[in-house]
């Protein structure tokens, strides 16, 4: 049965690395409304469909810039130091704007989330597959292109209860948070600053830039509930733990693509 936890800091940010070249497009984030990350271990051999395959999986053992509630796990359960670390980050901003154009949704937000593996090492790019709930941002005119998924996502309250309400949807996989945002002491808004390696159309290889600055950090005190029957669905379920720290809003963000 995996652990769900979720009182404690947010991931560890890793500091990204400055690219010389200009970047072939860029997103400004505007007014982070919600932005959390859902620590978790997968088994490499039940892992299907990987978005950021060929990829390599490092595992536990010998990753780098792992969260410390999955290291620990590695400590306490050594049968799962061949699993590999990996979390999905979720952004909902208020606006994004690429070029000229900005992007804004009266009913609901305009969402970037990120779904990574651990580096064999901090100052490599970090494999991963980003994904965003507008089509608008996903507009390239030349090929190759940078892959860019989509999801869904929302914030909002729970009617019968008041609960904080937090859901992701990857597909035909729902992840929902269920639960409080509480103020604390220990949590604290964490400059976020990370370089991806992404996969692109004609086999080509991209690398993105992204920073965030929230202003505000609260702490999850709650559920996490993982639904339905997708390779990604079992992966998450299947984890020994799956962690989720604080929640950071407001400040703007970041991301640059290059090829």
């Amino acid at each position: 049965m995996a652990v769900v936890a979720i009182l404690g800091a947010g991931p560890a940010p890793v500091v990204g690395q400055t690219a010389g070249p200009e970047p072939e497009f860029s997103w400004s984030l505007k007014n982070l409304k919600a932005g959390y990350c859902l620590q978790f271990l997968f088994d490499p051999k039940a892992a299907r469909d990987l978005p950021f395959a060929p990829a390599e999986l490092v595992p536990l053992s010998g990753a780098a810039g792992v969260h410390p509630a999955l290291a620990r796990v590695a400590t306490e359960s050594p049968e799962y130091a061949a699993w590999i670390p990996s979390s999905i980050c979720t952004y909902q901003f208020e606006s994004t704007q690429r070029g000229g154009r900005v992007q804004r949704d009266s009913k609901g937000t305009q969402g970037v989330a990120i779904w990574r593996v651990a580096p064999r090492s901090v100052s490599g790019p970090t494999p991963a597959d980003v994904m965003i709930t507008h089509f608008e941002l996903a507009r390239q005119l030349r090929e190759p292109s940078v892959r860019l998924n989509m999801f869904r996502a929302s914030i909002g309250k729970v009617p019968e209860t008041g609960q904080d309400l937090i859901v992701t949807r990857i597909g035909k996989t729902t992840i929902t948070f269920v639960g409080t945002l509480e103020a604390d002491s220990t949590a604290t808004p964490v400059r976020f600053e990370e370089r991806w390696s992404l996969h692109g159309s004609r086999n080509s290889v991209w690398s993105a830039e992204a920073r965030i600055q929230p202003t505000e950090a609260r702490l999850m005190v709650g559920s996490v509930r993982i639904e339905g029957k997708t390779h990604l669905a079992r992966m998450l379920q299947a984890s020994p733990v799956r962690w989720t720290g604080a929640l950071y809003r407001g400040g703007d963000g970041e991301i640059s693509f290059y090829h």
